[in-house]
């Protein structure tokens, strides 16, 4: 069954997969004790889950409070998605330009 997640994972947000790609990149050339690579990679997973685990969460606990925000969230999603995906698609290209030229 993990393996079914992964691949529809992979197919259907190969964005997400790179940007974990880099996060494990970083933590791995961060040159840390084990222990504190396994305590950044745990704090890097909660955070990553925030924004999918968050609200469902928040709607098994309390779905008649959540639903309402819920609905306004996915309409501004729907109406904004092209330039949410697009800031975050140019943050994404010029970051390593600037490390490359932070580095030079």
């Amino acid at each position: 069954m993990a393996g079914i997640g992964v691949a529809f994972t992979t197919i259907a947000a190969p964005k997400n997969v790179m940007l974990a790609i880099a996060a494990a990149k970083t933590i791995a050339s961060a040159e840390l004790p084990v222990a504190q690579v396994v305590v950044v990679a745990i704090v890097f997973l909660i955070v990553a889950s925030i924004a999918v685990g968050g609200p469902v969460i928040g709607y098994l606990v309390a779905p008649d409070l959540v639903r309402e925000p819920l609905v306004i969230l996915r309409r501004w999603f729907a109406q904004n998605a092209g330039t949410v995906m697009t800031v975050l698609l140019v943050n994404l290209g010029l970051n390593p330009i600037g490390t490359g030229v932070g580095n030079f």
